[in-house]
């Protein structure tokens, strides 16, 4: 983000974010700088988002005040689009071309700040004009564009297009794809019980406690150590070598374990966001300090997760922070709720069960296998605890019956919890396009709830196919009783705009304390009418044919729904919303400190606004002086005097020019009343020429009718061109310029050749152009501005007068200087080595820059590497005798020079990794990079790569047990067995500089003897248990058929030969390294090629199967085991602590989602 740039090339970059389907990168135009040329930046934003999400991440980019700018379509730049800020970026059709601009809202004056420069000398920049040594701002960064009201509206009134809703609550700021957290805090923020305990919760004591226990493990952990030592000396006589001191204290202080602690501490940035979502007058803030405290950098903020996912994972954590506290067992204690997992036999009616607990329930809208979606909430909890009979094949083993009977298998509810959370399984796989879909069907739910029935039976022949209900938004509030006390109030819901691919979340929130809902959406808060509410149920099935649409996203209607609803449980005692008045005075000391800290940021914002950083340059030297707005021009002056050591000067021996740095050309002198301040005189984003002269001496004249340009003038004598500044009028003609350059230097008007260089070519034009025409007004018809460079020789004209005379020595030193490239070698593993800084031609040949480069760094040629690239991934160039021009290699670009054997041009530079198909840890561990020619044998290379193992890593592998594999270019997956006796020419499909390629140890002899085999991996799942048995790796034919597979697979599992037909297969559809997911293995598409097929094969459609690739197989008469919330999340946590880092990222398909983290203070 905040790449700037000028010209207008945003073509490339526009568009979906990378890594992310449901991100979308627009580039912005900034017009908000009064006087200055606009700059560009990017931002990356949900794509099913609001025009006013993209404004508060323009905002958050740049620094702004939310209400200080308006924006509109770079297409139709005039289209003022800030009334439509709740529209989404869709029904305003700026995901077509994600480009847009801002300007200044009327009425206010936009000012520049520019960029510090960090090069010149260490004079540094130079604050003045602060009146305090706090409000020193922090300069070592580049300041942005700030925009500054003049004349305009009063700080109140930008205060209120900024500042708090109406609703009087506070919005949450998107980080880029943060929907889902925002949405689910809002809820919790709006829970009284929790935002209570929030409050209640003490970081001091948590500190305390925590520090404590530390000290005594360091206590202990020395005693231990010196009485280890003692027993060592009286055994031996001797003593003991001085034992390592123990460092159980990375932080190194109390202070600095503190700074950690309170870094990391989720309940207390929990408890000061919302604070300020209580207190704050602003219309949003920020989440950075919350998701810091999970341990996420900004990768996570911009990918989007399931908002279901982030409740327990967030939970987990705060069980963790909150242990020993008096919030321990708060999530227990008011969100968990008890069932059980029976089987009940029909004929002696023992029921074995199984207790367990859950925090939510996910209920499906769309069974597997069903047509008709459930009508209700009620209908959907019902089918819930709806059993199963185990009857057939399926048979229940009765230990008391002693035999096999008939059973009812299915959940109970035995208790619910104090808040109910119901989430509607709205995703699913649709089996008939393969791929994931949003179920938008119509469920209703009710704003008061009652589930007594829920924990008999009765609820099933009262809900399932009762017909759908109505909505009624009267209805009246329940109330409990001792024989029916769970009865509950609806008072949140999250709903999900978008499809299966991608999407927004935001919540519906119902005020208990104003019994008012309102649409929490980002930064965005409104009040709703139960219209809202309705809305969100989804759409009818007769609706469907009108209100879908194709593509990603649906419309409002069908497209956005309820996903997960929160009902707390009505009771005599329930709490309210904590006013000011409730909170303790820890809890008012940290507002206070909290709104001290704002303002002071404010305050130092606002000086960092209305301070210039403005370059000077005095005899070639450039330093930065900062200068506030205030400063009056004699003291902004007098200090620029200073900075250069000329501060002795009287004043009126100083003077300051408008300054054209890159061609040295001072331009207007600075004039204005000394006692003015500088930002009157506008020069907040001009470079500036400092000028002395002595108390006898003028000024050199300035006419602003006159241009100054620079002449090369070519000198036969010394066949070298000079320099020479000149000054024409920018009225003049080129017969102006003849006269001047002959009254001047001497050469007959008739004899002068005047070639102009051209600073920008377009297509195959010349670089430059003969000014020939007398009458062509310099200014309006050649172009020339202050700066420009001419070139002038003695020659005599052609013969036609308009081209150029091929001998011209003009023409011959503009393009030997186009032709030189400036280039800067960096040093890589040299120390302190400074860096160089060379100037050769582009038909320079790599041997002549190596010997250049030999003669001033002492590195003999045929020791030196010389890459291209980035530090951290080089690309060698090998071939000596290519140019640099056939090198690729461009002006101002940087070189990296090494130490170590270059390769010859056949060699190639490749990484090794080490590969364990097995390991559910670390399947990939990086050995090492060796040059690899591409004319060797993969024996050859497997000899020295078994030498560096054993050089290297202290691996003994021989190369006859050693199998080297390609690796897929787009996964993390080994593929083709490189053969033997085969060259690395021809086993390999692409060779590229840093290629990967996978050693593996084999327990044998290589049983790959022909490219016609395939090496694949095999994992049996078992649905009952939701486990998988190890990956086992095997080596099949090319021309495998899947019946063949399956024939052979059911004979390992054990089957019957003849019902190798109940083998299930599916391939791993992901490309994916990692452990396995079991929670995704019933989504997948199981057999698409039917067990009773017998011809196609495994490389063919639909299966496609690779070598390397990771294939399931399951008995597809086992039974699906119904996981508990806690299993499911076991399993969600087991994955991730368990899931390895990607080698490279994935360019082509699906990306696979990676399981949602949240580090806690002990990680």
């Amino acid at each position: 983000m905040g790449d700037e740039g000028d010209e207008f090339d945003y073509g490339y970059e526009a568009g979906a974010a990378a890594g992310s389907s449901s991100a979308t990168k627009f580039v912005v135009w900034d017009h908000t700088a009064r006087g200055a040329r606009p700059t560009r930046f990017s931002v990356v934003v949900d794509t099913s988002g609001t025009l006013d999400d993209l404004m508060q991440a323009i905002c958050i980019e740049k620094d702004y005040d939310d209400g200080t700018i308006m924006i509109a379509p770079f297409e139709d730049q005039n289209k003022d689009l800030t009334p439509c800020r709740e529209r989404t970026l869709q029904q305003l059709n700026l995901l077509q071309n994600p480009v847009v601009i801002i300007k200044a809202i009327p009425g206010c004056e936009f000012m520049t700040t520019t960029e510090a420069s960090q090069e010149g000398s260490g004079a540094g920049l130079v604050p003045l004009g602060c009146a305090r040594e706090s409000d020193v701002v922090d300069t070592s960064r580049p300041t942005n564009a700030s925009i500054v009201p003049s004349g305009g509206p009063s700080s109140s009134a930008m205060s209120s297009l900024g500042g708090k809703s109406t609703t009087g609550y506070v919005g949450l700021a998107n980080q880029g794809a943060t929907c889902y957290m925002n949405s689910f805090i809002q809820s919790l923020f709006m829970t009284p019980e929790f935002r209570r305990a929030v409050y209640n919760w003490s970081f001091e004591e948590k500190f305390a406690r925590d520090l404590a226990a530390k000290e005594k493990a360091e206590a202990e952990s020395a005693t231990s150590t010196s009485e280890q030592s003692n027993s060592t000396t009286q055994t031996t006589g001797k003593k003991a070598d001085a034992p390592a001191k123990p460092v159980l204290n990375k932080d190194g202080t109390p202070e600095t374990y503190r700074q950690r602690k309170e870094r990391l501490s989720i309940p207390l940035h929990l408890q000061r966001l919302f604070l300020q979502l209580q207190t704050s007058e602003k219309r949003a803030i920020q989440t950075k300090s919350l998701t810091k405290s999970f341990g996420w950098d900004d990768a996570e903020a911009f990918t989007q997760h399931d908002v279901q996912e982030l409740c327990r994972v967030l939970f987990d954590a705060l069980e963790d922070n909150f242990a020993h506290t008096e919030q321990a067992n708060l999530i227990t204690r008011l969100w968990q709720g008890k069932m059980k997992d029976y089987v009940k036999c029909l004929e002696c009616g023992t029921e074995s069960a199984r207790q367990d607990t859950y925090l939510d329930i996910a209920l499906d809208v769309k069974g597997f296998g069903q047509t008709v979606a459930v009508k209700s909430i009620q209908e959907a909890l019902a089918k819930y605890i709806q059993p199963e009979t185990l009857e057939g094949r399926d048979q229940y083993s009765c230990e008391k019956c002693n035999k096999k009977v008939n059973a009812k298998k299915g959940l109970a509810f035995v208790t619910f919890p104090y808040f109910l959370m119901l989430q509607l399984k709205r995703f699913t796989f649709d089996f008939a396009t393969d791929r994931r879909v949003k179920l938008n069907d119509r469920v209703v739910f009710p704003l008061f709830l009652d589930v007594n029935d829920f924990i008999e039976e009765v609820a099933r022949s009262k809900f399932i196919n009762s017909g759908a209900p109505s909505f009624d938004p009267n209805q009246e509030r329940l109330t409990p009783t001792p024989d029916r006390p769970y009865v509950y109030e609806l008072y949140a819901i999250l709903i999900h705009r978008g499809s299966a691919l991608g999407g927004h979340y935001y919540a519906y929130i119902k005020a208990l304390d104003k019994n008012k809902w309102f649409e929490f959406n980002d930064s965005t808060v409104v009040e709703i009418s139960f219209e809202d509410i309705e809305r969100s149920f989804g759409y009818d099935e007769d609706e469907e044919s009108t209100s879908s649409q194709s593509g990603w996203f649906s419309s409002y209607k069908s497209g956005a729904n309820a996903y997960m609803l929160m009902y707390r449980k009505i009771e005599a005692g329930n709490q309210t919303i904590p006013t000011k008045e409730d909170l303790s005075a820890n809890i008012l000391r940290q507002v206070e400190e909290d709104l001290a800290r704002a303002k002071l940021k404010e305050e130092k914002k606002k000086l960092e606004r209305e301070t210039y950083n403005v370059r000077i340059f005095f005899k070639g030297e450039e330093k930065t002086l900062s200068v506030h707005k205030s400063v009056s021009f004699r003291d902004a002056l007098m200090k620029a005097a200073e900075m250069f050591g000329q501060q002795h000067r009287p004043l009126e021996c100083l003077r300051v020019r408008q300054y054209q740095a890159q061609s040295d050309v001072p331009l207007d002198p600075v004039a204005g009343n000394l006692d003015e301040p500088v930002e009157m005189l506008k020069l907040s984003y001009k470079p500036l020429l400092l000028e002395v002269r002595e108390p006898d001496q003028e000024f050199p004249a300035y006419d602003p009718n006159f241009m100054a340009l620079k002449l090369a003038l070519y000198k036969p004598d010394t066949k070298e061109f000079v320099l020479h500044d000149i000054s024409v009028e920018k009225k003049g003609t080129i017969e102006t310029l003849r006269e001047l350059i002959f009254n001047k230097f001497g050469i007959p008007t008739g004899e002068q050749l005047i070639v102009q260089e051209h600073v920008q070519v377009w297509g195959n034009s010349p670089p430059y152009s003969m000014l020939s025409d007398p009458t062509a007004r310099l200014r309006a018809d050649c172009m020339l501005w202050d700066g420009s460079k001419l070139f002038v020789e003695q020659h005599a004209p052609s013969s036609d007068g308009i081209t150029i005379p091929a001998d011209s020595a003009c023409v011959a030193e503009i393009e030997r200087s186009r032709s030189l490239l400036n280039i800067k070698i960096i040093h890589i593993g040299m120390g302190e080595t400074p860096d160089l800084n060379l100037q050769l031609s582009r038909q320079s040949t790599l041997l002549e820059l190596k010997e250049k480069l030999s003669s001033s760094t002492g590195i003999p040629v045929d020791e030196m590497k010389l890459s291209r690239g980035t530090v951290n991934w080089r690309f060698e160039m090998k071939n000596v005798a290519l140019t640099l021009a056939e090198h690729h290699v461009s002006d101002e670009q940087e070189l990296f020079i090494e130490r170590g054997r270059p390769l010859k041009p056949t060699e190639t530079t490749m990484m090794f990794y080490m590969y364990t198909p097995d390991s559910s840890v670390k399947i990939y561990d990086h050995m090492f990079n060796l040059p690899v020619d591409e004319a060797e044998t993969v024996s050859d290379l497997k000899k020295r790569i078994s030498e560096a193992l054993k050089v290297q890593k202290n691996i003994d592998m021989p190369s006859d047990v050693m199998r080297l594999r390609d690796m897929y270019s787009h996964s993390q997956l080994a593929s083709k067995v490189l053969p033997d006796n085969t060259i690395i020419k021809n086993a390999l499909s692409v060779i590229y500089s840093n290629k990967p390629l996978a050693i593996q140890l084999l327990p044998g002899p290589e049983p790959v003897t022909s490219q016609s085999q395939m090496v694949l991996l095999l994992q049996q799942w078992n649905p009952s248990t939701f486990t998988v048995g190890p990956r086992v790796e095997v080596v099949v034919p090319e021309s495998l058929s899947v019946s063949d597979l399956r024939r052979n697979l059911a004979q390992q599992m054990g089957l019957p030969e003849l019902e190798w037909t109940r083998v299930g297969l599916v391939k791993e559809p992901y490309a994916s390294v990692g452990p396995t997911n079991t929670l995704e293995l019933p989504e997948l598409m199981w057999d698409r090629v039917p067990p009773a097929e017998e011809k196609p094969k495994l490389r063919d459609l639909p299966m496609f199967v690779r070598d390397g690739d990771l294939i399931f197989y399951r008995d597809n008469t086992e039974k699906l085991k119904v996981l508990s919330t806690e299993e499911k999340a076991a399993i969600q946590k087991e994955i991730a602590a368990r899931t390895p880092p990607r080698i490279t990222s994935s360019f082509w398909g699906s990306r696979k989602e990676t399981a949602l983290k949240i580090h806690t203070d002990k990680d």
